[in-house]
């Protein structure tokens, strides 16, 4: 069979709900501006990474559990719970709900007097966003056809590099700003430090981004539309066995997609310090700079790669998803470990741009690859444990690792470069390697086996 010869059954398109029309593309600007929203709350941390440190007299290891495992520990073990109930809640007021949380728990990071206080305030930073990706993904996969799915995604995960770009604009220009009034005191909370002031500056906003979701329908759901689509054996064994039939699939997609994020996330944590490390940037030189370089290219390298996957579905190549991440991760190689080597950051910033674009590209097509082939009564928890392979790996380990090889292997503090190329050049291509192996089993899911079919 030609790849890709096998139409879909008219009826995909047609089920309550899944129209792609206006209300469906409401949700996703919803959902994106929810997703730049976690990202400014989580990523502001990597700007403010050498203040805390003097602050605290931490080294790059501790701060790194205070970015990524402290964050990432509840995120991965609650995104369970909040898939699970995904499948049965309403999705729109279980993220209302997490954005409130994690925007009260951004607050009290900011308002931390020790390395204790500020960790368990990670904490609960991870509890409020693990709501959003299980509910947010469902969501998706509910409201569009396969063949609008992948710009659907894609604009979601535009949020996290607008966020990020966010992130460092408004933190290096609230740092700069508040350093240069000199020691600020607040009632009940005394003096604070420029760092507690950013983290309480991108908290407010969440509340209005919180309300704006109690407004919102939550879509009708297939089952509950009566949708008459064919029930797969996997879907009669339950969860557990449509994990193991479509095992060769799931595994090569999340462990590809997990040692990609461990770059991503090692890359966006310590960015930052890199500059001001390497090239003795301020906090507002570098939130300037590379708040633009996330924003364009980030944004243009979560789009694209959407656009593409919905146009290659169209014309009949189905496995464009997985076979275009594996060739991004595999050029993404190059770029991500040339950047840090270079002496002129001008030449660094220039070959950033290209890196920050290649990141982003894969992550909107991860979701609809994943989803497409899903049922909808298992999306919330196939989210979830996507969520938990995922970002276990790269929150938890991409931030520690860059660490560990600074503090361990080159030991000393101005060879971050050093382990920013280092971990590029180990993880990308086993990114690409995994992804590679996923194509075959992905295509032919789409083809013979998808549940939507």
């Amino acid at each position: 069979m030609k790849q890709g010869s096998t139409k879909l059954a008219p009826s995909e398109s047609n089920v309550k709900g899944k129209h792609g029309g206006a209300y469906a593309w409401i949700i996703v600007v919803c959902l994106m501006l929810a997703n730049t929203m976690s990202f400014v709350d989580r990523q502001i941390f990597a700007l403010l990474i050498e203040q805390i440190k003097a602050d605290f007299r931490i080294s790059d290891t501790a701060v790194s559990l205070l970015h990524g495992f402290a964050f990432a520990i509840f995120y991965v073990v609650f995104g369970f719970f909040f898939g699970r109930l995904s499948d049965s809640m309403s999705r729109v007021k279980i993220i209302a709900f997490g954005i409130f949380f994690w925007s009260l728990m951004t607050a009290l990071c900011g308002m931390a007097k020790g390395y204790i206080s500020l960790f368990l305030a990670r904490l609960g930073v991870g509890v409020g966003e693990a709501t959003l990706s299980p509910a947010a993904h469902s969501l998706l996969a509910a409201s569009f056809p396969r063949e609008a799915l992948g710009k659907a995604t894609s604009l979601y995960s535009v949020g996290v590099y607008l966020g990020a770009g966010f992130a460092y604009l408004v933190g290096g220009a609230a740092i700069q700003y508040v350093a240069s009034l000199g020691e600020i005191s607040i009632p009940l909370l005394g003096v604070v430090k420029p760092w507690q002031v950013a983290f309480m500056v991108v908290a407010f906003p969440g509340i209005f981004v919180a309300g704006l979701f109690l407004l919102l329908k939550e879509p009708v759901r297939e089952i509950q539309a009566g949708s008459h689509r064919r029930i797969s054996i996997s879907e009669k064994g339950g969860f557990v066995s449509l994990l193991k039939e479509r095992r060769r699939f799931y595994f090569a997609h999340m462990v590809g997609f997990a040692m990609f994020l461990i770059l991503g996330q090692g890359y966006l944590a310590w960015l930052p310090t890199f500059f001001m490390r390497t090239f003795s940037w301020e906090a507002g030189d570098v939130g300037l700079v590379m708040g633009l370089v996330i924003l364009i290219a980030g944004t243009a390298g979560a789009l694209s790669t959407g656009l593409c996957v919905d146009y290659m579905y169209k014309k009949g190549y189905v496995s464009g998803a997985m076979w275009i991440s594996a060739v991004i991760a595999g050029a993404t190689t190059l770029f991500a470990v040339a950047a840090p080597l270079v002496n002129n950051e001008v030449t660094a910033v220039v070959l950033m741009i290209p890196t920050i674009f290649l990141l982003s590209a894969p992550w909107g097509v991860a979701v609809a690859a994943i989803q497409g082939v899903t049922p909808e009564h298992y999306r919330g928890r196939l989210a979830a444990l996507y969520v938990f392979s995922v970002n276990i790996t790269g929150m938890a380990v991409g931030p520690t690792m860059l660490a560990l090889f600074t503090d361990y292997i080159f030991g000393s503090e101005g060879d971050l470069r050093y382990s920013l190329a280092l971990a590029a050049a180990i993880f990308a291509p086993l990114s690409a390697a995994c992804l590679f192996a996923g194509v075959k089993p992905y295509r032919n899911l789409v083809l013979v086996d998808s549940p939507l079919c």
